[in-house]
């Protein structure tokens, strides 16, 4: 089972040295399309190194939880949650990679399989 992203996105928000650009020198807009390009990137790197495990391994069963979207503050770190999310799953249906993605709100897990669809509750 992977869970990842929530320190990704913490990195991003708390913007350390202004690592994502100063808002009063660029602007709040472009602060925050930095930092949606970072835990985009992050998401990336994780399915490229997932989609590398499973073919080197021999990994059949990968389970990938999704970060909680539904809650939390400030509401930018919402947003950046449902980026990381929609990328990492993006990336991997894009690798070809097998896997359950288990959404952690509903308890419920989704994904492929080589026998084709599973859902467990």
């Amino acid at each position: 089972m992977i869970s990842s992203g929530d320190n990704d996105v913490n990195f991003a928000l708390d913007n350390p040295n202004n690592q994502f650009g100063d808002p009063a020198v660029i602007g709040v807009a472009a602060v925050e399309a930095n930092q949606k390009a970072y835990v985009i990137d992050a998401a990336n790197t994780l399915a490229s190194k997932i989609a590398s495990v499973q073919a080197n391994n021999n990994v059949k069963y990968i389970i990938v939880t999704e970060l909680a979207g539904s809650f939390g503050a400030p509401a930018l770190k919402m947003q950046l949650r449902a980026d990381y999310n929609a990328a990492l799953k993006g990336q991997l249906d894009s690798l070809n990679v097998q896997y359950a993605w288990a959404d952690v709100e509903l308890g419920q897990t989704t994904g492929q399989c080589q026998s084709g669809q599973f859902r467990h509750q």
